[in-house]
């Protein structure tokens, strides 16, 4: 016979968006890296690019698609907690997609050895003009990767399966191998970890 106990714990509520565990974690002055757990398929892909860049030089893109809550942009966005040596920019979504080359270009810090993560933020859900931009985009970043300050990995959280294909396919149209994975043509599918 068992008879249940009240927990002296409080339960712990994790959000669903990192949006909201960032606004939660400020609020408790914790560091939300803190909460968040490394997703092996995710970080093996991403230690893969890493050494693909760091290796062979130049820059890839890559879009990790899953759906709303499944940890895209969490993982992505502590990214520093599992890898060293990285630094992490981010392409805010108040910028035109057409500005991502550009960016990539600039944002170089002199004598950095840290491997470069540029994350695409809060472009999510693509708008039509975003899509519309795309290939032009993608056609100026792969002469950014050639350049030795364009040696970054870009990183695309995507939530809408139509539009994760459609950037990934585009990437590879444009850049083949210069610019995507010839595994994942420039696509990972992200599964999550169990939020129980």
């Amino acid at each position: 016979m068992t008879s249940e106990q009240p927990s002296t714990l409080p339960r712990l509520e994790l959000p669903r968006r990192w949006e909201f565990l960032e606004q939660r974690a400020a609020t408790a002055q914790v560091d939300p890296a803190e909460v968040v757990e490394r997703v092996d398929d995710a970080a093996n892909r991403v230690d893969e690019l890493l050494r693909r860049v760091r290796d062979g030089g130049g820059g890839v893109i890559e879009v990790f698609y899953g759906l709303s809550g499944s940890g895209k942009t969490t993982f992505l966005q502590t990214l520093s907690r599992f890898f060293e040596n990285i630094r992490v920019s981010t392409f805010s979504n108040d910028r035109p997609l057409s500005d991502l080359p550009k960016f990539v270009l600039s944002d170089v810090v002199p004598e950095e050895t840290s491997n470069r993560v540029v994350l695409i933020d809060r472009r999510d859900n693509p708008t039509p003009a975003d899509l519309a931009q795309v290939e032009e985009t993608f056609a100026d970043l792969l002469n950014a990767f050639r350049e030795p300050s364009g040696t970054a990995v870009v990183l695309w959280p995507i939530t809408k399966q139509d539009s994760a294909t459609k950037v990934s396919e585009t990437a590879w149209i444009v850049g083949r191998d210069s610019m995507a994975d010839e595994v994942s043509r420039g696509a990972i599918s992200l599964q999550g970890r169990s939020q129980n």
